[in-house]
């Protein structure tokens, strides 16, 4: 166990003087890796406020009817029994003309002027909830009552919802798609980065192997060096997170507003933050041990 304690710290060594010969290089690389996992960081920001959208919105739906205001009286109750006979019907309500007239009076500060009109121009409404979301069932509401002659307009919000939902969910792939070619990347670059150092220490290495170094030992210093850059990315990633945040962000953040109460933006916490530097400190081990036995385990 001290063996192996000495010889871990021996690693480290290595690692920082390797580091220490080209700071400006390995700084830039950690740099452009960081960069690229900001960019991820940001799509699962958005995509979690999209979904937190799309939580909040009714499961069911909803079928808004518009009465005709010159429709019969027998029109209206024809209407009002159509809609109490109706398959799998959980909720309605009623809003007359003129609740909503005095509704929109008070939301718009109309005042006075509402009581200038000559008319009121808006309908009687029923707003209908079903039981289950069936867009199928939601067609044969429309066709129902569309064909009795109260009705002046029928409008469902349930296939907007259901193109939302489809949206999100294929953002949701899109993402996770583009977090794993990114990962695949990720891998690639560091890999890269430890096998120009295996190819321009091989006459060192060599020379460790002549005296009896084992590819373990060799290998260890390469595979912290991969490990350390990839800790170094995802702290830089999860900073300009931050700086967005701080920044940025809450800019963004007022004019995409849900109907003024919901944020469309989810800030991170701090395990996911923690989750997403380790995340990249693996990649970076990954891509190390890729190029170690690539090179020297062969």
């Amino acid at each position: 166990m001290k063996a192996w304690w000495v010889h871990v710290q021996y690693a480290w060594r290595t690692v920082f003087r390797r580091w220490a010969e080209a700071p400006f290089g390995h700084a830039l690389t950690v740099l452009g890796l960081g960069v690229s996992l900001i960019l991820l960081a940001v799509l699962f920001m958005a995509l979690m406020g999209a979904q937190r959208v799309v939580d909040g919105l009714p499961a069911q739906g909803a079928v808004l009817v518009y009465a005709n205001p010159h429709a019969s009286d027998a029109d209206r109750q024809q209407l009002s029994a159509q809609i109490d006979v109706l398959p799998k019907l959980a909720r309605k309500q009623f809003i007359s003309r003129a609740a909503a007239l005095s509704e929109l009076t008070q939301k718009l500060s109309l005042g006075e002027m509402a009581h200038q009109l000559p008319d009121n121009p808006l309908p009687d409404t029923w707003v209908l909830t079903p039981s289950v979301l069936d867009v199928t069932l939601i067609q044969q509401w429309t066709q129902t009552l569309t064909a009795l002659p109260a009705v002046m307009l029928v409008q469902s919000d349930t296939v907007w919802v259901g193109q939302l939902r489809a949206l999100v969910n294929t953002g949701r792939h899109v993402v996770l798609l583009l977090a794993g070619l990114l990962a695949l990347g990720l891998v690639s670059i560091f890999g890269l980065a430890v096998r120009l150092q295996i190819v321009a220490r091989l006459p060192e290495i060599d020379v460790s192997r002549m005296i009896g170094a084992t590819d373990h030992f060799i290998a260890r210093p390469f595979l912290y060096f991969g490990l350390l850059e990839g800790l170094l990315a995802g702290l830089v990633a999860v900073f300009g997170v931050w700086l967005l945040t701080v920044d940025m962000l809450p800019r963004l953040d007022v004019l995409l507003r849900y109907e003024g109460q919901t944020s469309l933006i989810v800030l991170p916490s701090l395990q996911m933050q923690a989750v997403f530097v380790l995340a990249s400190a693996l990649l970076g081990w990954l891509g190390a041990w890729l190029a170690v036995r690539q090179a020297l385990w062969r």
